[in-house]
């Protein structure tokens, strides 16, 4: 990624999602959590793009790297840790 910030937008089908991830890091790993049964994930496309295609339209939400993210309970960073977020896990 050569811009700045970097960001990271997630399509389907298409078709841009609301949230999207901002100030990444260098480096990032993904994981995945799966939480009802019978759901499945594929990840088709990875792009590092010239110039982007997302729009982030008024109804999008930026999440900045590294804070917390919470939707109700779900916690979607887990940078509760004392360690920098963008620094992978010493236990992988």
């Amino acid at each position: 990624m050569d811009s700045n910030p970097r960001t990271l937008t997630f399509f389907i089908n298409d078709k841009e999602q609301p949230n999207y991830i901002s100030n990444l890091p260098d480096t990032i790993r993904f994981w995945v959590n799966i939480l009802t049964e019978g759901s499945s994930f594929k990840l088709l496309q990875f792009e590092r793009l010239l110039r982007p295609a997302a729009k982030h339209g008024p109804q999008s939400k930026e999440l900045k790297w590294g804070e917390h993210w919470f939707t109700g309970d779900i916690i979607f960073s887990d940078s509760d840790s004392e360690s920098d977020p963008s620094t992978p896990d010493s236990d992988d």
